[in-house]
């Protein structure tokens, strides 16, 4: 806890520290300069006003000529006064002075404020070291004028000595007060921090206390500042997260029954790779129940499943795929969400249903069959008596072959749609020029075209690209589509047609029939479901043939659909893949 709040107090007071003791030196330094320039200016204006005092007397004694009686009256005035009295003709030469032989000394023409009072200025002052004396010295120089004209400098001076002297006593003074300042500075600052981190602190402590589940923690402050407001915001920010939490805590119990009562496998995968989530039955299926925080490639032995997650995982993708774990199949739903990087994955089982479909099948395949051989062996009969004369009753005769040619071609689409369905049949893919493959579809037609008084025209130009299928595949569905077209149109016309659309080929077989309404287009792809069942009947529709487009296409990787409309016929969409040139 110390280690939380006193770092925090170090660093304010440490600041407020520093500031003081800048502020401290900069106040020294300042008032030091400030008290020295003060007194410096103090001295000189004295030293002026001596000079001015005294400028009467030597102006007079000048102006007379008296020269050794100046000299004489300088060190007399210069002792009485304490001050360097010193007096210079206009030419720089010295002829008084309270200190030295003015005949030993040199000339001043060029002192800096003897300089300045020759050239026309009531005072010039200089701060420096005295060649003559040999010590720092303060000088200020006046003008001695009879009639308007300079006839001589009076310069007075002290030493630096008792400038300094002075001036240290006063430092010294300054520095206690500069002290007495920091240490009641810092005292304060030392209280402000501390009445600054305490409510911090409490904000702290209350902090870690609901961050350990304490949600019931509240912090009151009496005075009224930015600090109650943050204690009020942070009483109704725990009161609100308490409010969220329970609900959030009610969902969650929710969740966790509902993903209990699923019956299929329910997992959840992280961005890891690791399991977050499962239910009991997931459990039940890997055969273990210590799955969370372990990686699903650990847990689920299928090379199928670790394939189909990785791929979710790195595209972001979301579909449906069969796998198998031991002697069980599973339909694996993936669903990613790509906010949080996890999988969810959905597995239900379809042993069953699988099971079904091969028992569907081999009936299917057993059953025509068993069908197709007494069928057969009725059609050679009839053939044979057909073949005898005198036959009476040759009409029902007729009727019989009829239905034993339509039980036989229901019992041939039924074996290639089973095939079609469980993926026996192996296609031979290849490019198919579409345009040659519809016209030699149209001429078997032809016959049938002209005797209903119908057109057919296949618009399909000749660089339309060449389609990838299984030939004899690709030709059963265009069979079976311009053969639905010509049996339902009984006036109009046919119209083939083909357009390229990224990488497929979308071809479109069109007619002016009777249409099919509404409610009927989505099962139209059905099997054994017709439009008009009395219309199939008398023309011999199986009601398969549509069933087998649909597969057919669909094991081309492609799609198929219609637009219709009753009275106005219909359109029967197929989109291929085609040929990259």
């Amino acid at each position: 806890m110390k280690r939380v709040k006193f770092p925090f107090f170090l660093k304010l007071f440490s600041g407020y520290l520093l500031i003081i003791i800048v502020f401290a030196v900069l106040l020294l330094f300042v008032s030091f300069l400030t008290v020295k320039k003060y007194y410096i200016e103090t001295l000189s204006h004295d030293l002026e006003i001596t000079a001015i005092t005294l400028s009467l007397q030597f102006t007079s004694m000048l102006d007379e000529g008296k020269g050794e009686e100046i000299d004489n009256f300088a060190k007399e005035i210069g002792n009485r006064i304490g001050v360097r009295i010193t007096v210079i003709k206009p030419d720089g030469k010295v002829i008084a002075d309270s200190e030295k032989n003015p005949e030993e000394m040199e000339n001043h023409r060029h002192r800096p404020e003897i300089r300045n009072v020759l050239k026309g200025k009531e005072m010039g002052s200089s701060l420096r070291f005295s060649r003559t004396v040999k010590r720092e010295m303060l000088y200020v120089a006046i003008p001695l004028r009879t009639k308007g004209k300079i006839i001589g400098v009076l310069r007075t001076s002290i030493f630096t000595k008792d400038i300094y002297a002075l001036i240290s006593g006063l430092k010294t003074e300054i520095v206690r007060v500069s002290i007495a300042i920091t240490l009641a500075s810092l005292f304060f600052a030392f209280i402000f921090s501390r009445t600054l981190t305490h409510p911090l602190n409490q904000v702290v402590e209350a902090s870690r206390k609901v961050s350990e589940g304490d949600l019931d923690v509240k912090i009151f402050f009496k005075q009224k500042d930015e600090f109650k407001e943050l204690a009020d915001t942070f009483n109704r920010m725990t009161t609100q997260i308490k409010k969220l939490f329970k609900e959030v805590s009610g969902e969650r119990e929710q969740l966790k029954v509902l993903i209990s009562s699923i019956h299929e496998g329910f997992v959840v995968i992280n961005k890891e790779g690791k399991i977050n989530l499962a239910n009991e039955a997931f459990k039940e299926i890997v055969k273990t129940e210590d799955v969370k925080g372990k990686f699903y490639w650990e847990v689920v032995k299928s090379s199928k499943f670790i394939e189909f997650a990785r791929e979710a995982k790195e595209e972001g993708k979301t579909g449906l795929k069969e796998i198998s774990l031991g002697s069980e199949h599973y339909l694996c739903s993936l669903t990613t969400l790509p906010e949080v990087g996890e999988v969810i994955i959905l597995l239900l089982n379809i042993t069953e249903m699988k099971r079904l479909q091969e028992i569907k099948r081999n009936f299917v395949i057993n059953a025509s069959h068993e069908f197709k051989t007494p069928l057969t062996a009725i059609k050679g009969f009839i053939e044979m008596l057909e073949e005898k004369e005198n036959i009476k009753n040759k009409e029902y005769l007729d009727i019989i072959k009829r239905n034993t040619d339509r039980l036989i071609n229901i019992i041939n689409d039924l074996l290639l749609l089973a095939r079609l369905e469980f993926k026996e049949i192996k296609f031979n893919f290849e490019k198919i020029n579409l345009n040659e493959l519809l016209k030699s579809i149209s001429e078997v037609f032809e016959p049938l075209i002209k005797k209903k008084g119908l057109s057919i025209m296949i618009n399909i130009g000749n660089d339309f690209p060449e389609v990838i299928g299984d030939r004899y595949m690709i030709e059963q569905v265009f069979v079976n589509l311009i053969d639905n077209a010509v049996k339902y149109t009984e006036k109009g016309s046919i119209t083939v047609r083909a357009k390229k659309e990224g990488e497929f080929g979308v071809i479109e077989v069109e007619d002016t029939g009777i249409g099919i309404s509404e409610e009927d287009i989505p099962r139209v792809f059905e099997r054994f479901y017709v439009v008009d069942k009395s219309r199939s009947h008398q023309l011999g529709g199986t009601g398969l043939g549509l069933s087998i487009v649909k597969h057919a296409v669909l094991r081309h990787n492609g799609e198929v659909r219609v637009k219709s409309k009753v009275g106005k016929g219909s359109t029967f969409i197929v989109k291929l893949p085609i040929s990259p040139k």
